[in-house]
């Protein structure tokens, strides 16, 4: 299972908090402005370590607050406007769950943050999201992915200022125990 994370909402942070300290991959916050591949290349190899444990993980750039902030002054040292660190921190999570998929077929799909839900299906080549009409929790639903390299592959999606403390680990657990294809 895979988590891809891209909003920096509060609740999300929380969320975060109640992860397993081994479920979290961070793409380091300056490498995603300054060095995109070399961040890709670190993060999928420990995403594909853990997974290889059996293990769900979560990828993300910021875990807290202050890392929003340390990218955003590491796109502007390279030139950069905040929008465009947002797009290179899209472009570089979505990156990275094409090459986790490369490397190790997912089995479950998770995404919270909309841009980054949009550009990581996007760079999945899906061509939309089919619902099974059950849900973790309501607002939360489970659906699958329609088309490209993941055609089938359960996926939860949930806004970023949604759920509670327990919603993204609750996401990824109900991902583990319901992902018949």
């Amino acid at each position: 299972m895979l988590g891809v994370v891209g909003s920096v909402a509060a609740e999300t942070f929380a969320q975060l908090d109640r992860l397993p300290d081994d479920a979290v991959v961070q793409v380091d916050p300056e490498a995603v402005v300054t060095d995109a591949e070399d961040a890709v290349d670190r993060a999928v190899e420990a995403i594909a370590a853990q997974i290889a444990t059996g293990g769900p993980v979560a990828v993300m750039v910021a875990t807290e607050p202050t890392d929003v902030s340390t990218t955003r002054q590491a796109g502007r040292n390279a030139g950069l406007t905040d929008e465009e660190t947002a797009a290179h921190i899209e472009s570089t999570l979505a990156t990275v769950a094409r090459a986790v998929h490369e490397t190790i077929a997912l089995d479950g799909l998770f995404l919270t943050g909309g841009a980054v839900a949009a550009a990581t299906l996007d760079a999945l080549d899906a061509r939309g999201v089919g619902l099974a009409g059950r849900a973790v929790a309501a607002g939360i639903p489970l659906g699958h992915v329609e088309g490209g390299a993941v055609d089938g592959v359960p996926l939860v999606t949930k806004a970023g200022k949604f759920g509670d403390e327990t919603a993204i680990d609750n996401s990824l657990r109900f991902l583990a125990t319901n992902h018949d294809r």
